[in-house]
């Protein structure tokens, strides 16, 4: 008789509870300046906030990372904050943290580059070269996308990348230990460039 009613009860559930995904019903914080400031206004618990400001900086990075490509790197930050949220490595309160980070630094980008007079190219460089802590970024990415620009067939013709990865090579030894050379140099190759 137990199991009849136990039967029954799963046949009712499943027929008539039905579950949506939540995230999807939630609005998307917009980021922009005052982004953090409506956040710490906001009465919703901690970690509805984190799943708005994923799904607000994710649209953010998918919209406009063909124009500003300094933001794939600042997306791929965020992406693994997420991943690190999604499999409880990190706190509701420690992934809110790093997304305000991550907010705080697209802001300051946004801000820059309005700032600089730099092409995007130029810029995403510059974004580089100053989250890794190279000292005179600015003229240093002047100076490296003028190398680019000499190599326009990089990608496609295995000597200019030679002479372009040279070049690069060249200029940030100067600057910085080989390590960090090396490793940023891996970095600028893979930038996007428009």
């Amino acid at each position: 008789m137990v199991k009849k009613v136990k039967c029954i009860n799963s046949y009712i559930i499943k027929k008539h509870v039905y579950t949506t995904d939540i995230s999807s019903t939630l609005p998307i914080y917009e980021i922009k300046e005052d982004t953090l400031e409506a956040l710490k206004k906001s009465d919703k618990p901690d970690n509805v906030k984190v799943i708005n400001l994923r799904k607000g900086i994710l649209k953010l990075i998918d919209d406009n990372q063909n124009t500003q490509p300094y933001l794939i790197p600042i997306g791929e930050k965020a992406q693994s904050i997420i991943e690190l949220y999604d499999d409880r490595r990190i706190t509701t309160l420690e992934a809110l943290k790093r997304l305000e980070e991550i907010i705080n630094e697209i802001n300051q980008a946004r801000k820059e580059q309005a700032e600089r007079n730099f092409d995007v190219n130029t810029f995403t460089i510059f974004w580089l070269f100053k989250k890794s802590g190279i000292p005179r970024p600015d003229t240093l990415a002047v100076k490296i996308n003028g190398i680019f620009e000499a190599y326009p067939n990089w990608r496609l013709n295995s000597k200019e990348a030679r002479e372009l990865t040279t070049q690069l090579y060249k200029i940030l030894l100067k600057e910085t230990n080989k390590i960090k050379a090396i490793e940023i140099v891996e970095k600028i190759l893979k930038l996007e460039r428009r």
